[in-house]
């Protein structure tokens, strides 16, 4: 994989039936950029939507922070109510065409205890 910052546009699809709808649809950030070019100066490899889904018992919603292991071939995506979520984007062709859920996870405290509040 080419070494480019990875860009995932994550948003919410209207869709609560898990089955009927993909997890993720091809997205375009804006008329002007098309995939392969920069916006805000990260090459983009490709954007996709992804849709509500429950993952290991936790809703896929409000991805903030993303992080990128080259080793492993994953991206770690927390969300802002404390759950972790390892993704496993697909390429072809240098673009990025598909994203699949390997595991979700409740972050939790230095005790085990899943957090709480905001």
């Amino acid at each position: 994989m080419p070494r480019y910052a990875l860009l995932l546009a994550l948003g919410l699809a209207l869709s609560a039936t898990v089955a009927a709808h993909p997890l993720a649809t091809p997205y375009r950030l804006t008329a002007d950029v098309a995939p392969g070019e920069r916006y805000m100066g990260i090459r983009l490899l490709g954007t996709l939507e992804l849709a509500t889904r429950m993952i290991d018992g936790l809703p896929l919603v409000e991805l903030s922070g993303l992080a990128w292991d080259a080793d492993e071939g994953l991206l770690y995506a927390v969300s802002d109510r404390g759950w972790l979520f390892h993704l496993r984007p697909t390429f072809s062709d240098g673009r990025l065409r598909d994203v699949s859920v390997v595991a979700a996870f409740a972050l939790r405290d230095s005790r085990g205890r899943k957090l709480r509040g905001k």
